[in-house]
């Protein structure tokens, strides 16, 4: 209570300092909401930190209501006055339209002077703008520069975007054994996508050797976190017994959490194994609600075994297929915006 009470007595530093320790409940309870208060005093004198601090508790709602609009407009003024963090918020927040009118150029232009002060994820978010030409001109030699920026400071999505292009050739030349090592540096820092990329690699030998028991391997650390193509391709590994034991119970699960989400391949593939009732009980209700899905998705397969169930499924099963198909919704549990 006494460093609160001397805060309150200094004139400039004042408002910030007791700021803080309200919010830190530093010395005396946590309250969010006489934070916010002198935060706002200090804000409203100019201090930058100030102003990000309240900007960031009117996006959370910690403290004051949530407010949006607040948010971007004391970010505004940090940003205007260099914070780095401030810039790259209100660079979000324009890329999202949040709070603001959606608006890629001003996110572009706030993302540059945020990673014009090493902002690693300003760097990524600038370069995929750029590799995307979305509020800039397309400029793959641009995209590949900031990627290369970011990934010096270990940003695992600079690393696997670094890898793509390498694999694809684009704005640099063509290198899978390169693309195999930024996989793998952004894989160990158990990025998704990276995991599921270099799991490709070592199934096919691209720029490693064909490893098909490391393949499984990256393939499910990615399947865990919910990418959809890793528990796909580690559902047929499990079926045909590549890298890993044969395990139709295992393939199933893996297939059904795929389709789950929306995977039309999969959700073909778990169709064919209801229908004739391979490792798991024949079931001609959820065989015809996967492959109706499937089909909707414009599987190419799916609409010949959908017509072939339509003979054989009684008029019930049918029925209870479109119900079942109905109250289905997709469970996307991980989503990658450069492919």
């Amino acid at each position: 209570m006494v460093r609160a009470q001397a805060a309150e007595h200094r004139d400039e530093e004042a408002p910030l300092t007791l700021a803080m320790l309200y919010d830190m409940g530093d010395g005396l309870p946590r309250d969010a909401q006489k934070a916010a208060f002198w935060y706002r005093k200090a804000a409203e004198r100019g201090d930058a930190d100030a102003q990000v601090s309240l900007a960031t508790m009117y996006g959370r709602g910690d403290g004051v209501p949530v407010d949006l609009s607040m948010a971007a407009e004391w970010y505004t003024k940090a940003a205007a006055q260099g914070r780095m963090h401030a810039q790259f918020n209100l660079a979000m927040m324009y890329a999202r339209g949040e709070g603001v009118r959606k608006d890629s150029a001003a996110a572009a232009r706030w993302y540059r002077k945020a990673a014009d002060q090493d902002h690693p994820m300003a760097q990524y978010n600038l370069g995929a703008l750029y590799y995307n030409g979305d509020g800039v001109p397309q400029d793959i030699g641009a995209a590949f520069g900031l990627f290369s920026k970011s990934a010096g400071f270990g940003n695992s999505d600079a690393e696997n975007a670094l890898a793509l292009m390498y694999q694809k050739g684009q704005g640099v030349p063509k290198n899978l054994s390169e693309a195999a090592q930024w996989f793998t540096k952004a894989a160990e820092q158990n990025h998704a996508e990276a995991q599921f990329n270099l799991g490709s690699m070592y199934y096919f030998g691209d720029g490693v050797s064909k490893d098909l028991k490391t393949a499984s391997t990256w393939f499910k650390r990615a399947a865990d976190q919910g990418h959809s193509d890793a528990q796909f391709n580690l559902a047929i590994m499990y079926l045909k017994g590549e890298g890993v034991p044969a395990d139709l119970a295992e393939s199933v699960t893996w297939l059904r959490r795929a389709a789950d989400q929306g995977d039309a391949t999969a959700q073909f593939n778990l169709a064919m194994l209801f229908s004739s009732g391979r490792g798991v009980t024949k079931d001609l209700v959820q065989a015809v609600m996967w492959a109706d899905l499937a089909s909707a998705a414009g599987e190419p397969n799916s609409r010949r075994l959908l017509a072939n169930l339509e003979k054989t499924a009684r008029p019930d099963e049918i029925a209870e297929a479109v119900r079942k198909e109905h109250e289905w919704k997709p469970n996307v549990q991980y989503s990658w915006s450069i492919k």
